[in-house]
């Protein structure tokens, strides 16, 4: 009896090998062809059919993640208006906004540091963060 000889074809090229490299590489391409008809039955779209002369597919899709231009200019608007606010401020009210805010003490470290009670904090924060608000006019 006859050896069965194994063979492969690559670029239009037939190359022996053995039974398990045979099997292996046929698996496999039975595996991808599978794959590909699950796409196209579920209808998979592909970013590089989106792809055009001067983009490609993937930019154009929208970065969820991404911070608008529109956005940071708005907030670096925003900082601007609350440092000159809070050049207006006494010095009281600067020593809130740095120890809570600038520090990130919390209202019970604060009045700790300050000899005074956690509620009595609040209160001050929350007038001088009125006080910022109103200034603003938000």
């Amino acid at each position: 009896m006859q050896e069965k000889i194994y063979q492969i074809r690559i670029d239009d090229q037939i190359i022996p090998v053995n039974e398990d490299v045979y099997y292996a590489y046929y698996r496999a391409k039975r595996y991808e062809k599978y794959l590909e008809e699950k796409d196209k039955r579920n209808r998979k779209a592909l970013f590089i059919n989106l792809d055009t002369e001067t983009t490609t597919g993937e930019e154009m899709i929208p970065d969820e993640g991404a911070i608008s231009i529109d956005t940071l200019v708005t907030d670096a608007l925003m900082i601007e208006r609350i440092k000159e606010c809070l050049k207006s401020f006494g010095e009281e009210e600067k020593e809130i906004v740095r120890v809570l805010f600038y520090e990130n003490k919390s209202e019970r470290e604060a009045a700790a540091i300050w000899g005074i009670s956690q509620p009595a904090v609040h209160k001050r924060k929350n007038r001088v963060l009125t006080q910022l608000r109103n200034m603003i006019g938000m």
